[in-house]
């Protein structure tokens, strides 16, 4: 059986056209990938810096010179080598962002007692590592 040069042409270049096409997606998905990575590395490193402020002195002093000035601070002493903190009459909003500070703050808590009197009042203990 003989090939037409026609149609021996046509299967020649519609495999070119094949591997070609075939490059190119592999291509595009090897663009997509470092594109991926790079978003990730961007992300992760952002995470690490976030991390190292939260681990910083300069963020723990700041933590410990919020609380010292709460308004509703009853009580603050110093026991050994620790800082102990009581605030009491919290309201349900105070209460909430108060804890979140305490417990999202990376000082290094000792003991720490929430209490909730009722959906109105709050009061918080907190003994922490100066």
């Amino acid at each position: 059986m003989k090939t037409e040069p026609f149609i021996l042409t046509l299967w020649i270049t519609l495999a070119l056209i094949f591997v070609v096409a075939t490059g190119a997606l592999l291509e595009n998905s090897a663009v997509t990938e470092l594109r991926y990575n790079h978003a990730t590395l961007i992300h992760q490193t952002q995470a690490i810096n976030r991390y190292k402020k939260r681990w910083s002195t300069e963020e723990s002093k700041s933590d410990i010179e919020y609380l010292k000035h709460h308004q509703s601070l009853v009580k603050h002493e110093k026991r050994g080598g620790n800082l102990y903190f009581e605030f009491d009459n919290l309201s349900s909003n105070e209460f909430n962002a108060l804890s979140n500070k305490i417990l999202n703050s990376m000082l290094v808590i000792k003991k720490i007692t929430l209490k909730r009197n009722g959906e109105s009042k709050g009061s918080i203990i907190v003994e922490i590592e100066s």
